[in-house]
């Protein structure tokens, strides 16, 4: 997460807690035909607009990189990779303002770094990196700082500990729930329903250094369990074209009911829909099943 991105990535980086990426905030609806989905993707990558929103790589689920997070980079539209994912796309559905597309993980067991990171990139061991292999758990800068985000176009890195402080100074975390209205355009509604052990632990609001947040487009909540330390994390947003949002998994994606609104559930654990004018995603993490999901996000009244 860097100052230079905006509110909507910052915050779409938190939803990432399954194997994701981030495809293009597009409508491209309910098609069957692959191939024109594929050029109309592949088209969109190369809009100067656009790449700036989708040219960040996040390292925390690298051993995913190869099959996920490249569908974001500006070398996509230029590499055999990118029909790879293209054509193994095997379901879209759109609420809108939000869509998810499930694919078939591509059969590519590495992908070759840019120029611009040749020599950048060290294993644990201080040896070099020089692709993104399945087997890698994470990338080190040559003094052994953990690397967490790449901008693939320029080859800004960002290591850990920068993204700690970056988180701090540019968060606001409310303890309070009765007042997360005072920071929102829109009424934030908690859910009536938890699971067992499960309670409100905080919220987090992106702020710019030195700026009141006022009038926030995006809440995000997070709802822990004490005893297993597991959490429920949760955004709210309100729904606009500049919040809409798209993400791509190899999980399975469905479309479900949350009180009588068509959503879409991601494997077993990933929820998001839109109501009254609000973005909801929820993303659960341990023991919660798929109508334990459901129930928490139909509480939300």
């Amino acid at each position: 997460m860097r100052a230079t991105n905006t509110k909507n990535v910052d915050d779409l980086d938190r939803e990432l807690q399954i194997l994701e990426s981030q495809l293009y905030s597009q409508d491209f609806s309910l098609v069957s035909n692959k191939e024109k989905v594929r050029k109309n993707v592949l088209t969109k990558v190369n809009r100067k607009e656009a790449i700036a929103m989708k040219k960040t790589i996040s390292m925390k689920k690298i051993s995913g990189i190869v099959a996920a997070a490249l569908i974001g980079t500006a070398l996509l539209s230029q590499t055999t990779f990118a029909k790879e994912i293209m054509e193994n796309i095997v379901k879209m559905i759109s609420l809108g303002n939000i869509e998810v597309v499930q694919y078939e993980t591509p059969d590519i067991e590495s992908y070759p770094f840019p120029q611009v990171l040749e020599g950048r990139l060290f294993d644990q061991e201080g040896k070099p990196v020089t692709t993104f292999d399945k087997e890698i758990e994470a990338v080190y800068t040559k003094d052994g700082e953990k690397i967490v985000d790449i901008d693939m176009n320029t080859g800004k890195l960002t290591t850990e500990k920068e993204e700690a402080l970056y988180e701090v100074n540019n968060t606001l975390i409310v303890k309070d729930k009765n007042l997360l209205n005072q920071y929102t355009c829109f009424e934030v509604k908690l859910p009536s329903y938890l699971p067992e052990g499960y309670a409100f632990d905080r919220a987090e609001f992106y702020k710019e250094a030195d700026k009141e947040v006022k009038d926030s487009k995006y809440i995000s909540l997070y709802f822990l369990n004490q005893a297993t330390g597991e959490s429920i994390y949760m955004q709210q947003r309100y729904a606009d074209e500049e919040t809409a949002y798209s993400l791509g998994t190899d999980e399975i994606v469905e479309e479900v009911q949350v009180s009588g609104v068509k959503a879409i559930m991601t494997g077993e654990d990933n929820i998001d829909w839109e109501a009254n004018g609000v973005l909801y995603g929820i993303r659960t993490q341990g023991k919660i099943d798929k109508e334990q999901l459901i129930k928490i996000a139909e509480s939300i009244q």
